[in-house]
C-alpha cells in the first residue's frame, strides 16, 4: 500500500508511522479516521486492542473529531443547529 506493508504491524516503530500508514489508508478509501484504523487491522488480522499502544494524541483528537461528527459521542462544544 504505496510503500508499506500494511501486514506488518512489527515494523511500526512510532506513533506517527501508524498515523501516516493510516492517512495513507483514509485518503486513498476515503474513510475518516475510524473506519481506516478498522480497516487496517481487518486487513491485517489484528484486534484493534493490539493497535492502541500506536495511537497518539494526533490520532486521538482525530478519531475524537470523527466521532463527534458521526454523533458517536456527545460533543462538549453545543452546536445550534441551522
Amino acid at each position: 500500500m504505496d510503500g508499506y506493508n500494511i501486514n506488518e504491524l512489527d515494523d511500526i516503530i512510532t506513533q506517527v508511522e501508524f498515523l501516516a500508514r493510516i492517512d495513507i489508508i483514509k485518503e486513498k478509501n476515503h474513510m475518516n479516521y475510524i473506519d481506516s484504523i478498522v480497516h487496517f487491522c481487518e486487513q491485517s488480522d489484528y484486534d484493534i486492542i493490539d493497535v492502541i499502544p500506536y495511537i497518539g494524541e494526533t490520532l486521538k483528537t482525530k478519531l475524537y473529531h470523527d466521532a463527534c461528527d458521526l454523533n458517536l459521542l456527545i460533543n462538549e462544544t453545543p452546536r445550534l443547529p441551522l
